[in-house]
């Protein structure tokens, strides 16, 4: 995964796209082309010329250096996943009812262009990050954008799934690390300051807007899921100067906003 000199896309467990002739031993190896490609084989129309594509795919592929390997320094394991077109194929094959063009009007590399294109940014990850996930799971996005600079408490087990290692984690550092578990090619750009106002005015400024400078790109769709009522305002303040549409999200409690 080419850096890109982008603050917000560095956290500490980030996984990195390597060069296998980079690495010196290979000690926790975990493959997974073939259960990648025994799932294509079953999900793609043989009719079609997307399965010719697929088998001649999986001709040229080498049985040992074919593929791209990400080296995921959290659990010290180097994983090969098929090329980029072939594993996030796979992780939206199940999809294709769910998102039709309702006219019918639309293929579906279109409808994969206009979801690959969108650059959704999530602000607040504790059901947000239940949100994020669902947006990555049925659109499978090329960019988002996830903001939040708490940690996650024990009690937040009762609507966000984590682990004991995520107690005490940054929010955001851990949804982007869940994300990255399956799918190294997305980028995300990760807040973990927040993007409140103690922070610096460009957080919130590049969150909505981007930043050409560091190619951090404007978001086309914003969800808010915080609890700063300030910050509420003043998101919508900039995303209606950027005419971005904002949907708000919340809890279900006592005290919702």
């Amino acid at each position: 995964m080419k850096s890109l000199n982008n603050p917000y896309e560095e956290y500490p467990n980030r996984p990195k796209i390597i060069d296998l002739d980079s690495i010196p031993r290979i000690e926790n190896f975990v493959d997974l082309i073939p259960p990648t490609f025994a799932d294509l084989s079953e999900s793609i129309n043989k009719n079609t010329e997307l399965f010719n594509d697929f088998e001649a795919e999986k001709k040229q592929m080498k049985p040992i250096s074919g593929g791209v390997f990400v080296y995921y320094p959290a659990d010290k394991k180097l994983v090969r996943f098929a090329p980029m077109f072939w594993h996030r194929l796979t992780l939206i094959s199940r999809n294709s009812l769910l998102l039709r063009d309702p006219k019918m009007k639309k293929d579906w590399r279109e409808i994969r262009q206009i979801f690959e294109s969108a650059v959704i940014a999530v602000a607040g990850c504790s059901v947000g990050g239940n949100i994020i996930h669902a947006i990555v799971q049925d659109l499978r996005p090329l960019h988002i954008k996830i903001a939040d600079s708490k940690e996650f408490k024990i009690s937040n087990a009762n609507r966000v799934k984590i682990t004991y290692k995520d107690i005490g984690q940054n929010k955001a550092f851990t949804v982007a690390e869940q994300i990255h578990a399956i799918d190294p090619f997305i980028k995300i750009s990760v807040y973990h300051q927040g993007i409140g106002l103690n922070n610096s005015k460009k957080n919130i400024q590049h969150f909505i807007n981007g930043c050409p400078a560091i190619e951090e790109p404007k978001a086309t769709l914003i969800i808010d899921e915080i609890d700063d009522l300030k910050m509420k305002l003043e998101i919508r303040k900039e995303a209606r100067k950027a005419k971005i549409p904002v949907i708000m999200a919340t809890d279900i409690g006592s005290a919702v906003l």
